[in-house]
């Protein structure tokens, strides 16, 4: 691993081709399941690539610096509705298909309400997937599920059941075998509300995860198989453990919240410190991690959008300096790449 991040610092030092760019158009066109109608798609929408930046429409054509994979964002989403897209022509198009059902915030309903090709749903209505399987079935009143609303897999197996309370939602989640993965208790009457407890089960019932998320902190403990402890997280910490129940990583962070157009980023400042089965400091990065609405950072330091430093630690604690100040962008551009 460090021979190759040697190999990015010497890369980019050599320097990057910085000449003339042409740009890359985007267009996204939508199949409207009501009428079967396909039509370019002339309203506002983004297109986010891994660095964090963020390219608006333009009259139905968005123009891209570079090639490469972006996530698709409507105006306002936090989590992009659309598999990530990935650019490798001049000229590139994506093809999706809307769904017949979806959930809108009404100001007349006072809050999120389901609409389908006449309005406000109202009845039993079910949305299919392109190969014509049922994708979700629910009852509806003036837009607003009665009870429950029903998610299905491809296959027709049961995804997820979400029960409707007066003041709070029960949500649970099944693998494709139909075995329960996951109870979700959300804290509100609302679907995407951000506050909630879960917890998260193996095929043999174990646990695997509980979590308590609130929209300003998270805390969680995850399981490995064997019932030990594999991390902690605390509201601005975290503890990764070995099967053994050694310390392997910790972290923590800060981090500075900041509007960039509609889409609202988290940028946190990670460190990492890595250590040995005897409990020596081996590496320690520090890192940015940016985010979109999420509550923590990315734990993947591959996926950083800057480095502050890379430090490295021989057996006897000697310190090497592997990068310093340096932007994912710059690395890409030379070539390397981190693992």
């Amino acid at each position: 691993m460090y021979k190759k991040l040697l190999f990015i610092l010497f890369s980019v030092f050599i320097g990057v081709n910085n000449g003339y760019t042409q740009k890359i158009s985007f267009q996204l066109f939508r199949v409207n399941p009501c009428t079967n109608i396909t039509a370019l798609d002339t309203g506002m929408y983004y297109l986010v690539n891994l660095e964090g930046d963020a390219y608006k429409s333009d009259k139905g054509t968005v123009w891209l610096d570079n090639k490469g994979t972006y996530n698709l964002f409507f105006p306002r989403q936090r989590k992009s509705s659309i598999a990530p897209i990935i650019i490798t022509d001049s000229v590139n198009t994506h093809l999706h298909y809307d769904k017949r059902i979806n959930i809108k915030y009404s100001i007349e309903q006072g809050g999120e309400a389901y609409y389908g090709c006449k309005g406000l749903l109202n009845g039993v209505h079910e949305d299919v997937y392109e190969n014509g399987v049922v994708q979700m079935r629910g009852n509806f009143k003036a837009g607003a599920p009665k009870d429950s609303l029903t998610f299905f897999y491809p296959n027709g197996e049961v995804y997820q059941t979400v029960i409707f309370f007066r003041k709070k939602i029960h949500i649970r989640e099944y693998d494709t075998l139909s075995v329960l993965s996951k109870i979700t208790h959300v804290l509100d009457h609302s679907y995407f509300s951000p506050e909630y407890n879960a917890t998260s089960y193996y095929p043999n019932g174990r646990v695997k995860k509980i979590e308590k998320v609130r929209a300003k902190f998270t805390r969680s403990t995850e399981y490995y198989p064997n019932k030990k402890i594999k991390n902690e997280i605390k509201p601005d910490s975290r503890i990764d453990y070995d099967e053994e129940g050694n310390v392997t990583a910790k972290y923590t962070w800060k981090n500075i919240t900041y509007g960039k157009g509609v889409i609202l980023y988290t940028t946190y400042e990670v460190i990492k410190t890595s250590f040995d089965k005897q409990h020596k400091k081996t590496a320690m990065v520090k890192y940015h991690s940016m985010q979109l609405g999420n509550v923590l950072p990315s734990f993947n330091v591959n996926e950083a959008s800057y480095y502050v430093y890379w430090k490295q630690y021989d057996k006897t604690g000697n310190e090497t300096v592997l990068l310093k100040n340096m932007s994912r962008r710059e690395i890409v551009q030379a070539g390397g790449f981190i693992n």
